[in-house]
């Protein structure tokens, strides 16, 4: 989902998602993974990186988690699964770190 949003826009929902998150609350995010080289990967194992939209380009190793990190939550090592369709889905886990901001 957060690789359909601008850079602005994907701050603005985690750091919503952290104030009304309880403090013994779970975090669950699952979205499209980007390799470090910013390739998506493709049915047959075909790469492309030309024509990556700049969200996805946020997207790439490890940002997502350093993103939710940010915002106030303690990140678990993310788990990703293969998608039939191609590609890979990364499933993020974190809990409230610190009292949200009001």
């Amino acid at each position: 989902m957060l690789h359909h949003l601008d850079s602005p826009s994907k701050d603005a929902l985690l750091a919503e998602m952290r104030r009304v998150l309880r403090s013994d609350g779970l975090l669950v995010l699952a979205d499209a993974v980007v390799d470090e080289h910013g390739h998506g990967h493709r049915p047959g194992g075909e790469r492309r990186q030309s024509g990556m939209r700049e969200q996805m380009r946020d997207n790439m190793g490890d940002a997502v988690a350093h993103r939710i990190a940010a915002a106030g939550f303690t990140v678990e090592p993310i788990r990703t699964m293969a998608l039939r369709i191609g590609g890979q889905l990364g499933i993020e886990r974190a809990r409230p770190s610190r009292p949200a901001q009001e």
